[in-house]
């Protein structure tokens, strides 16, 4: 088997698990956090394969959000971002340095690893909904839009993350 066809099969795998995570609401942590304190997401690492897709939507950029309107997400060649409007994890503590919203908005640059990030903005409403089970395609870039969440992930780096209601969790490559 090649490297490429390697990396392939670990994505997916980490694709499926983050999925199905996300649908049975699952936790991907390792040790629970101290009493009071933010949960840390853990890394979810490749170990099966993509689920099936009715749909696949190939785009040169995308902006939108789920059904239920609760998480949008916009999609570039060089980045992804998605932001969540109501969400039942705890946020995390908020840096010094950020003057927006922090814990609702998660992204990842191409071959960077994953991030909560500090908004100012926000990505909803989206100009368009993606029906579940649709995977949105922009260049290497992918989102796996599910009804509980959306997986995104860089197809080249194995970088990417997992995002819905109950919890957020960074995929990295093994």
């Amino acid at each position: 088997m090649t490297a490429s066809k390697t990396r392939r099969v670990r994505l997916g795998t980490a694709i499926a698990v983050a999925i199905v995570s996300l649908l049975t609401g699952a936790a991907c942590r390792e040790e629970g956090p101290a009493a009071g304190a933010a949960p840390e997401p853990s890394l979810v690492f490749p170990t099966g394969s993509l689920p099936a897709a009715k749909a696949t939507r190939s785009q040169a950029s995308a902006h939108f959000q789920l059904p239920s309107g609760n998480i949008g997400c916009r999609m570039q060649a060089a980045w992804v971002r998605c932001d969540i409007q109501l969400q039942t994890y705890a946020l995390p503590p908020k840096p010094p340095s950020c003057q927006g919203i922090y814990g609702k908005s998660i992204r990842f640059d191409k071959m960077k690893k994953s991030e909560l990030s500090c908004a100012a903005d926000s990505l909803l409403p989206a100009p368009e909904t993606i029906e579940p089970d649709t995977i949105v395609i922009v260049e290497r870039m992918r989102c796996v839009v599910q009804e509980s969440g959306v997986t995104c992930y860089d197809t080249e780096s194995g970088f990417g993350f997992a995002l819905s209601r109950q919890e957020y969790a960074f995929l990295a490559p093994s």
